[in-house]
């Protein structure tokens, strides 16, 4: 809405209360402060309603009986049935009363409609309901503050008590927990402290602006240019700072948002735990943190328009370490913010009902709905849906205070079409059989790393070879032999976080880790089926953590490594939960949220591991041609958009899969049509696995006979990987080239 068409509207209203007559007049008029019961709380009504009084201001006692006062509806804000004080310049058809003004963006201009003196008049209201609300909340952090240093006091000598029978054991443990505990006092009381500080100063500047007003409003003057100005320090007062770094909070959200709380409490080990495991005695609980708390990655900077995306948040204790659970993290607070106090209908929204707060603003100002959902060891996931491009803002909140990195900014942009992609074919292929620079012998494994470089294991040819985006030959490194830096038909390649060059090193049975200049770094494993040792090792994977995720092909299984090659956990064979249940695993992924992505090769399917237990395990797919069903499937990738890209090698195509929840999204990989030729009406049914042991699906005896495509392009796809502009770089094995789409 227009400048002119927001001042057509006023003039409107304003004729509308001129043809009211007295209605009009005395809707115009403030009545005495009120109280509810004897909780000393002051509420805040419609003008006229008997809510509020200034002296000097005048009411004719008959008229506020009547109850004829109520100004017209159309002057009134139909979420908080107050009178409408002004609009704004920026939001199109917005009229907004003294309780929407404090919950509007700091940065745009309000306007005063209608008569300005019962503007003045409802925002003196606001603001004193805001001022009662800074002191009670202030009242409430000084009782945190001293329950949280008597809470520490106990909690020391509840350490004290429980560690004197184990003193000699115990002792590093005793230490390191009373330190965390004076980490957890000195920072909550460092939140809260601050928090009071800034109450104070806005109490202040409240108490300042209330006393010009209610100077201005005794002396019955109708000086506009004094009101204007009263008027305007009155809404500063209530709105979002404009200052850099103001974490999106208004003193709305200031006096009623405790910034930390006191939980701080020792909780001992049961009675029989055993002297070597002195060092895990105990633990001390102060719930999430904001300064420590952060988002997992840097993904969520991008995200598709019209695609749900989910945001992983990290959440940890004062002392940085991660939750147990983010459930309690995520519910309602224990304790009311004010306990014995029946707050204001709008300041009790304006109280958080979590301690963890997600929002998400899009390119024209609106708020975006955003959902929550604890994940195990301290993840929350937070997803929304962007309808439009644009840049968004996210603000993620902790005890109302920001975590590390927010507020910040997310792109939104066109998603990525399959379809598109499977119908244009590849945009340009390299490399041709031969061993000479640039030409490749069945080559296995790809990546591209931080340089945008791709970098292919020539596996026949027993070297690594790196070109640039377009495949141009840059360099090469290795040769063959079993000394360091030498290979024997490697497979898996990857990079960490480094830029490190991670090969799996496959009939050498063991791991080379090189710098990305391709000089030999370090080396792991041996042939052998005890932990830390390999048969014919196939992919590599590596997590934000640089951990080192192996595919132990032969011994049909997964081990973990640590960035140094220390064994870590595995899955697989020999587990006594998954006999067998991985046949000869290929190509790993990890996701986003640290899940572990195989393809489980001769059971045709996909397995999806937790991050923190091995013993859990998630498998889709089954053998067949079908789309979602595969033969042989090999390489796995995750593309930038959040979409799976799966080798499904004898299938000679890649399918690709929404990570959510594994629906089907399409494949490519075929060549043009030839003439004559049309696919079938009807398609096998996607996948659709019965329960099997461990919740695997069931195979049928009697496998899917494939039938030789004419469209076929790729032949035998081993292994994927994503450039950083998105280009899709595919390993074409038997055409001994890589595919560009």
């Amino acid at each position: 809405m227009s400048r002119m068409q927001h001042q057509q509207q006023a003039a409107q209203l304003m004729q509308q209360q001129q043809q009211n007559g007295p209605s009009s007049s005395s809707s115009s008029s403030l009545a005495p402060v009120q109280f509810l019961g004897s909780t000393g709380r002051p509420t805040l009504g419609s003008v006229g309603s008997g809510d509020v009084f200034f002296p000097g201001h005048g009411m004719d006692d008959s008229t506020t009986a009547s109850g004829e006062s109520s100004p017209r509806s159309s002057s009134v804000c139909g979420q908080h049935e107050s009178p409408i004080v002004g609009f704004c310049e920026h939001c199109p058809q917005s009229s907004l009363c003294a309780i929407c003004v404090a919950q509007h963006p700091g940065q745009h201009r309000v306007q005063p409609i209608g008569d300005i003196r019962m503007a003045v008049g409802e925002l003196t209201n606001e603001s004193q309901v805001l001022q009662w609300q800074c002191e009670k909340t202030g009242e409430t952090i000084q009782r945190l503050i001293d329950g949280i240093v008597n809470n520490a006091s106990t909690a020391e000598n509840e350490i004290r008590t429980a560690f004197d029978t184990h003193v000699n054991a115990l002792e590093e443990r005793r230490k390191e927990l009373l330190k965390r505990v004076e980490a957890v006092k000195s920072l909550k009381l460092s939140v809260l402290i601050t928090q009071a500080e800034h109450l104070k100063s806005k109490q202040l500047d409240l108490q300042n602006a209330i006393q010009l007003a209610k100077h201005q409003m005794d002396t019955d003057s109708d000086d506009a240019s004094s009101l204007r100005q009263i008027f305007d320090q009155l809404i500063a007062c209530q709105m979002c700072s404009t200052e850099p770094n103001n974490n999106m909070l208004n003193v709305l959200m200031l006096a009623c948002q405790l910034n930390e709380d006191d939980r701080l409490k020792f909780t001992a080990p049961q009675d029989g735990i055993l002297l070597n495991k002195a060092r895990q005695f105990g633990s001390i609980e102060s719930g999430p943190c904001a300064k420590t708390s952060s988002i997992v990655g840097d993904n969520f900077k991008k995200a598709i328009r019209e695609r749900q995306t989910v945001i992983y948040v990290q959440l940890r204790d004062a002392c940085g370490d991660l939750l147990s659970s983010s459930i309690a993290a995520t519910q309602p607070t224990a304790q009311a913010l004010l306990p014995h106090q029946a707050p204001h209908a709008h300041l009790e929204q304006a109280m958080p009902t979590a301690d963890v707060q997600a929002f998400v603003i899009c390119p024209n100002g609106t708020p975006v709905d955003v959902s929550m959902t604890p994940r195990e060891n301290g993840i929350v996931a937070v997803s929304y849906f962007p309808a439009i491009e644009g840049s968004y803002t996210l603000n993620i909140l902790v005890k109302g205070s920001p975590i590390q990195g927010c507020p910040t900014t997310m792109e939104v942009r066109r998603g990525r079409n399959y379809d598109e992609i499977a119908a244009k074919g590849p945009i340009l292929t390299f490399g041709k059989e031969g061993s000479g620079d640039g030409e490749l012998c069945r080559p296995w494994g790809i990546c591209v790393d931080q340089l945008g470089r791709v970098i292919v294991a020539d596996r026949s040819n027993n070297r690594v070879q790196i070109f640039d985006k377009d495949g141009n030959f840059l360099t090469k490194f290795g040769a063959s032999g079993n000394r360091p830096g030498q290979f024997d038909r490697p497979a898996g390649i990857t990079t960490n976080t480094l830029n490190h060059i991670v090969v799996a090193d496959k009939d050498n049975h063991r791991i080379q880790v090189f710098d990305e200049n391709g000089m030999f770094l370090l080396k792991f494993g041996d042939r052998g089926r005890a932990v830390g040792y390999f048969n014919y090792p196939w992919g590599v994977a590596t997590n934000s953590h640089n951990a080192i995720a192996v595919s132990d092909t032969r011994n049909h299984r997964v081990q973990i490594f640590t960035p140094q090659g220390q064994f870590v956990r595995k899955c697989g064979f020999d587990s006594a939960y998954f006999f067998k249940n991985l046949d000869s695993p290929r190509g790993l992924c990890y996701l986003p949220d640290g899940q572990l992505l195989i393809t489980d090769f001769n059971n045709h399917r996909l397995a999806v591991l937790s991050p923190r237990n091995m013993s859990e395990m998630k498998v889709y797919g089954s053998e067949g041609d079908a789309d979602g069903m595969f033969v042989r499937p090999q390489g796995v990738v995750i593309d930038p958009e959040g979409h799976i890209l799966v080798c499904d090698s004898r299938n000679n195509r890649i399918q690709v899969f929404a990570s959510d929840d594994m629906r089907f999204i399409g494949s490519f990989g075929l060549g043009p049509a030839t003439a004559g030729f049309q696919m079938p009406q009807e398609l096998p049914a996607p996948y659709s696995s019965l329960s099997g042991p461990f919740g695997a699906p069931a195979f049928s005896s009697t496998p899917t006979p494939l039938t030789p495509s004419p469209r076929q392009l790729l032949d035998r796809p081993t292994d994927l990987a994503v450039g950083p502009d998105g280009r899709i770089y595919v390993v074409d094995f038997g055409n001994n080239c890589i595919r560009v789409f």
